[in-house]
């Protein structure tokens, strides 16, 4: 894996604070030889995925008084591939599974190229010293190009395709504090994710990207919380709740089949620190979460 990237800040862009970033990151994924033939024989394969990601984003921040607000663009190209070494089963057979020598190549998984661009923006106002309430929206558009793919000379041509993705998502939060060493919260976000597309296309070649997208999974998230810091004594407990719209359902080979039920996940959770010694801090956490599918 190579992660690359760089910053810029600019306190007096247009009377605002500009806050740029770009990044790089590549990496590859080599999967250790496995076989699902069992019994006598060790007919093996491993499968390689390799990842390149180039993102920006770019902020604006600016104060008005009790009001501060928060804007910008941000995005990311993302390349998608891989493929399957299959390894000489007499080769293998004969060092016990410890020597693999590639036999063949294969195609894994069709290419995926995803291009997101979003819009964000962000604002908070201090209703007075004690509260103060924030909220967002965020607007994503993502385009995917799924690759032609063939597994090998002789397997079916499966053909790509194009589909695309928009998501509007929101979020609202409120904090107020009882005293000035203890607070409570409140909190609603959305997010959405896009299952792995590379595990869903390229499966059937009477499947049409077009025709048969896979819709992304949204989550909308409830917070509630306390926390309290005295002199040598901390405590934080929260409750939460999500309700995502859909489950993924796997094959047995791991590929996906499409999307399954709805799932909620709710919980509590608590924190207590203590520092007995100006070196010596003590803790305890506990967590408890229940997911319904």
């Amino acid at each position: 894996r190579v992660m690359l990237s760089a910053a810029y800040t600019n306190d007096d862009f247009l009377n605002h604070q500009l806050i740029a970033e770009l990044s790089y990151r590549t990496e590859d994924h080599t999967f250790t030889p496995y076989t699902r033939a069992g019994g006598n024989t060790l007919s093996t394969n491993s499968s390689r995925q390799s990842t390149d990601v180039l993102a920006f984003r770019t902020a604006l921040n600016k104060s008005f008084n009790a009001l501060s607000l928060t804007y910008g663009v941000d995005g990311y190209i993302d390349q998608f591939d891989s493929d399957k070494a299959v390894y000489d089963q007499a080769k293998t057979e004969a060092s016990g599974g410890l020597v693999h020598i590639i036999d063949e190549m294969q195609g894994r998984y069709p290419g995926i190229d995803t291009d997101s661009l979003a819009g964000f923006v962000q604002a908070e106002y201090s209703i007075n010293e004690d509260w103060s309430i924030q909220g967002g929206y965020r607007y994503q558009y993502m385009d995917v190009n799924v690759a032609d793919f063939q597994a090998t000379s002789s397997s079916s041509f499966i053909p790509g395709g194009n589909t695309d993705y928009a998501e509007s998502l929101f979020n609202l939060g409120t904090i107020y504090a009882l005293t000035p060493s203890s607070q409570i919260w409140a909190s609603f976000s959305q997010g959405f994710d896009i299952p792995q597309l590379y595990r869903y296309y390229g499966r059937s070649a009477t499947q049409d990207v077009d025709a048969s997208k896979l819709e992304s999974i949204k989550t909308d998230s409830y917070e509630i919380g306390y926390r309290n810091d005295l002199d040598n004594l901390s405590f934080q407990s929260a409750i939460y709740y999500s309700y995502s719209s859909a489950t993924v359902q796997y094959e047995d080979d791991f590929s996906i089949n499409g999307l399954a039920d709805p799932k909620r996940v709710y919980g509590a959770e608590a924190q207590l620190s203590y520092w007995a010694t100006e070196a010596l801090q003590l803790g305890a956490f506990g967590h408890y979460v229940v997911t319904e599918i």
